[in-house]
This record gives structure tokens, C-alpha cells and sequence, in this order.
């Protein structure tokens, strides 16, 4: 057993020994490169004295090891690490007060001129300014444009991953706002572009129609004010109000129907307040029928389906969409082309309350009908 330990002793004594004498060859060779560098520089600069003797260069070992130190020595890199981490603090320093929506020259650089790298970049530089519109729209940035891409993309290289993640975090999920950015800093810079612009490559949907989509506001507005049309149809006749109804933007919708959308028009043989009564979130589907009914939505259209946009919301269980639509009048009484109410769909599609308290108002405006 004491020779054994002997043994291990030895072994991790020579382990040690071999690492030391490691890392002072490593020291050699960086100095043998240090010096090849200084050399080169040196031979450079005796050179251009020969062609001129008033040329500027250093002179001596000691000026070329101050000016700087061979690209990929230990001190180049270890001055490259400080200067990413310096970067690092100062950005996320800055997060808490940084103006979302800059429009300068640096910004729009910032964010397009290395926002993409191999194939994707060649495929961005290739589409037309309309085109390249239409990609920012149907793909919404996932980092938040606080953050600076060009460092995320060094702190990435660098492999310092645990950078990247606590600047993602600290800076936080893009809001719809900010989500916004990129579009409007496109649209600022390229003053020329087609507003009224159909992608056939996205269905033939406008850049309207596909900002509505997102429920973008901002990016809607800006396009409508430079003459968009709002009655342009997709080839599956949908609109920039029926892709705003359909997402629940009352926002959208305001604007939209400000810009002249008829707000009786209709997609795929619905109305858009049949659309927006049956919003999957009732808040924003409410706001949307309530903006509707104020532009005087018609609430007594038919779909296809022979429904009215009653029976739209008592079918999706949109209770407060069903008392704006009565308090607009709609009839309880009517019914679709199965011979169903309003009341009959909601219990069908299991929404018992609302089902009882639509047949007590048809029950109601039975025994005593509205005069006048």
C-alpha cells in the first residue's frame, strides 16, 4: 500500500512538473511569435525609409511592441475579451433608458445593413423594398430592439452565451411597440415605396392587410397615410378590416374605418362584426363590435350561412358581444339556415347562461315588441 501511495505521489508531482514546463513553452512560443512580429515590422519599416527616408514607421522593438501586439497573441485576445465585456456593461447599463424609436441613419444601419448573415442575406438583398416589407411583416423580430444585434452576434461568437442570455432577459420580450420598430424604420428610410403594394408570394395580401394582421397600428397608419388603399382584397377576397376584425385590433379598425372601410363589407361571405363577434378573446372582440357599431355596422347582415352576428357571438359564448348587438338592436328571434337561433347555439355549443338569457330577451321583445 506505501508503494502504491509512493506511486500516485510521484505521478501527480510529474503531472504537475509536465504542465509547468508546458506552459513556459507555451510562453516561448508566444514570445518567438512576438518577436517574428516585431521583425516583420521592423523590415516593413526599413523598407519604406529606403523609398523614402522622411516615411513614418517605428523604429524600434520597443515602438512596435507599444503600437500593438500580434493579431491572435494571448494580449490581443484577452484585450478583445475586455473590450466585448466592456461593451456588455455599458449596453446593459443602458437598457432602462434606451429611446425605443430612433430614426437615425446609425439605427437603420444598426439593424438591416448586418442583420443577416450566408443564404438569408442573400435572399433579403435580392428582394425589392416592398418585398422586404412584406418579410418584416410576417416575421416579427424576437429580439427586442433595444438590444444591439452586432454585439449579441460578438458575444455569440465569442461563446459567451451567458451574456447573451441575461442582456435577452434584461432587455425582455419585444412588445407589440417594439415589434413595430423594424417596419416603421424601414418605411422611414424608404420614402418611395408602394404603399398599395400586393404580394402574390403571400396570397395577394396587402402590406395593409398583413400589418392588420398583426394587429400593428402604427405600421397601419403610417401606410394609410401614404395613400394605401384600404378596399384592396386578397385573393381569398380578405381585407385589411376583416384582418383586423378577425385579430380583435380595435386600434386597427379605428383607423381603418376612419380611412373610409366599410364597415358592412364582408370576407368569405361573413360580415366583419360576424368576425369580430366571434373573437376567440372577448375583450378585444368587444372593443372591435363596439368601434363597428359606432362607424353603424349593420347588425342585421346574413352570412352564407344564413347567421347574424347575434348568432356569431352566441355561438363562440360571447356574452358582452351579445348585449352591444342587442343593445344595437339585433333580433333574438332570427334564425340561420338550420332554423336555429341565437339562443339555440349558444346552449348547442354548451354556453347554458348565455342560451337562457338570450331566450328571456327573445321571450321579452315577444310579449311586449319595441314601438315605433
Amino acid at each position: 500500500m506505501a508503494s502504491l501511495a509512493s506511486l500516485v505521489l510521484l505521478q501527480n508531482r510529474l503531472a504537475k512538473e509536465r504542465a509547468e514546463v508546458m506552459d513556459q513553452m507555451s510562453g516561448w512560443d508566444e514570445e518567438i511569435r512576438r518577436k517574428k512580429h516585431i521583425v516583420t515590422e521592423l523590415e516593413r519599416t526599413l523598407e519604406a525609409l529606403r523609398a523614402n527616408p522622411a516615411a513614418p514607421g517605428p523604429r524600434t522593438a520597443a515602438e512596435v511592441s507599444g503600437a500593438t501586439e500580434a493579431p491572435g497573441s494571448p494580449k490581443h485576445a484577452h484585450e478583445g475579451h475586455e473590450e466585448l465585456l466592456r461593451r456588455f456593461s455599458s449596453a446593459l447599463a443602458e437598457l432602462p433608458t434606451w429611446p425605443t424609436h430612433q430614426w437615425r441613419e446609425a439605427s437603420f444601419q444598426a439593424h438591416f445593413s448586418s442583420a443577416a448573415d450566408g443564404q438569408l442575406a442573400e435572399f433579403l438583398s435580392a428582394l425589392s423594398p416592398e418585398q422586404r416589407l412584406v418579410w418584416e411583416l410576417q416575421n416579427p423580430s424576437e429580439v427586442s430592439p433595444k438590444l444591439d444585434r452586432g454585439l449579441l452576434g460578438a458575444l455569440k461568437e465569442g461563446g459567451r452565451s451567458a451574456e447573451v442570455d441575461v442582456l435577452m432577459a434584461a432587455a425582455g420580450k419585444p412588445s407589440e411597440a417594439e415589434q413595430q420598430y423594424r417596419p416603421l424604420l424601414w418605411l422611414c428610410f424608404h420614402r418611395q415605396l408602394n404603399a398599395s403594394h400586393i404580394e402574390q408570394g403571400a396570397g395577394g395580401q396587402s402590406l395593409l392587410t398583413l400589418a392588420c394582421r398583426n394587429g400593428w397600428c402604427d405600421v397601419a397608419n403610417e401606410l394609410l397615410e401614404r395613400r394605401a388603399d384600404v378596399h384592396q382584397r386578397s385573393g381569398t377576397q380578405l381585407t385589411a378590416l376583416s384582418a383586423a376584425c378577425a385579430r380583435g385590433s380595435a386600434s386597427c379598425a379605428e383607423v381603418l374605418l376612419q380611412a373610409a372601410a366599410d364597415p358592412n363589407e364582408a370576407s368569405k361571405g361573413r360580415s366583419v362584426l360576424a368576425l369580430a363577434s366571434s373573437v376567440p378573446s372577448e375583450g378585444p372582440g368587444l372593443e372591435v363590435v363596439r368601434k363597428l357599431l359606432d362607424f353603424h355596422a349593420g347588425v342585421h347582415q346574413v352570412g352564407l350561412d344564413g347567421r347574424t352576428p347575434l348568432m356569431e357571438a352566441a355561438a363562440a359564448g360571447r356574452s358582452h358581444c351579445c348585449d352591444a348587438l342587442l343593445e344595437a338592436r339585433a333580433d333574438p328571434s332570427d334564425e340561420d339556415n338550420e332554423g336555429k337561433t341565437a339562443a339555440q347555439l349558444a346552449r348547442t355549443k354548451g354556453f347554458g347562461e348565455l342560451a337562457k338569457k338570450l331566450e328571456e330577451v327573445l321571450n321579452t321583445s315577444i310579449r311586449d315588441p319595441p314601438r315605433g
